[in-house]
């Protein structure tokens, strides 16, 4: 786990520009599918992938952020997926957010992750107890904020659970194991995201300035 949170953070330093697709209503994307509420990736349960691990993440109003990590006939794929919305209504023109259509509604932009051993990736994540984890409203009653969600599809198993931010909950349980896993698992999902989420607030920063 050290080495690759070691990688990862000496890639921060590196300044580039990740590329990305745009995943609009017309595009042949197999993967999503177009509801009222506007594109959406398709239900774990009807991936094709011999193999998939996703992180979901609803923890703000205006941002959607999915990664997907997938292994088909031996080959894995990773996808870091991002979709804005604005807080309140707005007639802006077209912006680096790729502002298009209903006035809260923006695509998805598609970031392919690469320079990652993913097999370690999933190794790590599978040590991190991810196939056993319980929802976390089964271990702790009280009201909290659950913006995290993990899905997968592992050796034909299909099951997805929910938490909420792990900090709090570590330093008030501090011999809970479960805590602790969250934590691992959303460090390295977010590790893995970080210079192209940089890259979109940086974007939409300097369009604010504009």
């Amino acid at each position: 786990m050290l080495a690759l949170l070691l990688y990862f953070s000496n890639s921060y330093g590196q300044e580039k520009r990740y590329p990305f697709e745009e995943i609009t209503p017309g595009c042949n994307c197999p993967n999503f599918e177009w509801t009222s509420r506007g594109q959406e990736l398709k239900n774990v349960k009807e991936s094709n992938n011999d193999m998939e691990i996703r992180l979901d993440i609803h923890a703000k109003w205006n941002d959607r952020i999915t990664t997907v990590i997938s292994k088909k006939e031996g080959k894995y794929e990773a996808y870091f997926y991002h979709k804005r919305k604005e807080a309140f209504p707005s007639v802006s023109s077209d912006s680096l957010i790729k502002y298009k259509g209903h006035y809260e509604t923006y695509n998805f932009k598609k970031f392919s992750i690469t320079g990652i051993n993913l097999d370690s990736i999933v190794k790590v994540l599978i040590n991190e107890k991810i196939e056993l984890l319980p929802n976390q409203n089964e271990i702790y009653s009280k009201g909290f904020l659950s913006p995290y969600i993990v899905s997968y599809k592992i050796e034909g198993k299909i099951r997805s659970f929910q938490f909420g931010s792990p900090k709090g909950f570590m330093n008030e349980f501090p011999d809970e194991p479960v805590y602790k896993h969250y934590d691992a698992i959303l460090e390295l999902f977010l590790h893995m995201i970080d210079p192209m989420y940089r890259q979109i607030l940086n974007d939409i920063r300097l369009q604010e300035e504009n």
